[in-house]
């Protein structure tokens, strides 16, 4: 029995045509967007600021975006921290986050001085100015006391706001724990990127304010 062929057999209709073309692209960009959902929720985070305590730099209410903490991490950096356990912040809610500037690590011995923050670095023995910009207003104790020392053991980092008249950081409860920093404040946050950093934080902040959106 003779077989017609396949192009000229009606009863096979192959997938092609404007809806099919419209349908393939729909799935292929679905595809993509879950891929980069995924991506960017999982090694980012969408953080809503409550507090004067960075001013300057970060104002209340603001939304930042930050990466989450990966083990890697700087002095002056702005990382948010989990300080949940800590009894001193206790009362303000059952999952506690601050997010304050990163001024030393574990070996580095602080020292508050005459409204300034200095550092010895782990491994030197002088003691040096810390470069502090950012500061507004002087560093002292919330009880006038000027002359404080720390020195930072393994696992350890001091924190400090920004705005250290009001902020409640490592000069009321001590050094932190390392371990217990949930991300790191993406600097962009801070200043127009450009090239390929602007077209990534656009995408990262595309997909996290989705994630804000529906939270």
């Amino acid at each position: 029995m003779l077989e017609r062929p396949e192009l000229l057999d009606p009863r096979k209709k192959k997938r092609s045509g404007p809806l099919w073309s419209l349908l393939y692209i729909l799935i292929a960009l679905s595809v993509c967007f879950l891929v980069g959902f995924l991506l960017v929720t999982t090694r980012y985070l969408n953080v809503e600021v409550s507090g004067a305590s960075m001013e300057n730099t970060i104002y209340d209410g603001a939304n930042l975006y930050a990466a989450k903490y990966d083990g890697k991490v700087e002095r002056g950096d702005i990382v948010v921290i989990d300080v949940s356990d800590i009894s001193h912040f206790h009362g303000k809610g059952n999952d506690v986050y601050i997010i304050k500037r990163l001024i030393g690590v574990e070996g580095d011995k602080i020292h508050i001085h005459g409204g300034k923050v200095y550092i010895t670095y782990a491994g030197t023995e002088e003691e040096v100015p810390f470069p502090d910009p950012y500061a507004k207003g002087e560093t002292k104790s919330h009880d006038g006391g000027d002359d404080m020392t720390w020195t930072l053991k393994e696992g350890e980092i001091f924190v400090l706001g920004d705005n250290r008249a009001v902020s409640d950081d490592s000069r009321n409860v001590g050094p932190l724990k390392r371990d217990h920093i949930i991300g790191v404040v993406l600097d962009w946050n801070f200043r127009s990127p450009d090239g390929w950093e602007a077209f990534s934080s656009a995408f990262i902040r595309m997909y996290l304010d989705i994630v804000r959106f529906f939270s």
